[in-house]
């Protein structure tokens, strides 16, 4: 009878370890479905932080593709006159503006481009993002879509109307340019598109 009921006993020592080893395993299981969850969602907050802080930039691949880009309407560009300003003190903006001339100005695109910069005191309201405007709509939109299709997530929007109306310009009347590109601060719009473009192996760029 002894026998029997360790023999019992046994069994039942054995079940309950084995229910406690599978309570261990499955809740081992959840810890690391929880601690991958919230990996993924400090990698996901990491890229946005990324994203944000991240100054906007081509590189040369894209540069080159606003140059290709720009060269299918050459032939509206001789005698025009186009202007690209940025905001006074905005050193990342000012940055994008260099790279977005050197492509405007490289052949077989060739624009007569004045790099005026960091000309414009900052008020209340900044145009965020890049703004194309001028009397020369035809030839303004057509500049805002050879940056909008350099493969990346820089881009530009023409605007039927001066977004720098009321601001302080520190070099004289833009009346006399075709078209002026606004490198506006960075947009949230901006930010969210360049998350879509950052991904683990090329985020430290």
């Amino acid at each position: 009878m002894g026998e029997v009921y360790t023999r019992k006993q046994g069994d039942k020592v054995e079940t309950d370890m084995r229910d406690a080893g599978g309570q261990l395993i499955a809740l081992i299981g959840e810890r690391a479905s929880q601690n991958e969850l919230k990996a993924g969602e400090l990698e996901a907050e990491d890229l946005k932080l990324k994203a944000l802080i991240n100054p906007r930039r081509l590189i040369i691949a894209q540069q080159r593709a606003i140059t290709q880009n720009c060269s299918k309407f050459a032939k509206l560009i001789p005698q025009k006159r186009v202007k690209l300003v940025s905001y006074w003190l905005d050193v990342e903006a000012f940055v994008l503006a260099e790279e977005i001339v050197t492509a405007l100005r490289a052949k077989p695109c060739g624009m007569f481009l004045d790099d005026d910069a960091m000309t414009i005191g900052g008020g209340r309201n900044l145009a965020s993002g890049i703004h194309v405007f001028g009397a020369e709509p035809e030839l303004g939109k057509k500049i805002a879509n050879a940056i909008n299709r350099n493969g990346g997530a820089i881009g530009a929007a023409f605007n039927p109307n001066d977004p720098t109306a009321g601001a302080m310009i520190f070099d004289g009347n833009q009346s006399a340019h075709a078209v002026t590109i606004l490198i506006g601060v960075k947009s949230d719009r901006e930010t969210d598109k360049e998350i879509l473009n950052i991904t683990p192996a090329t985020s430290s760029h």
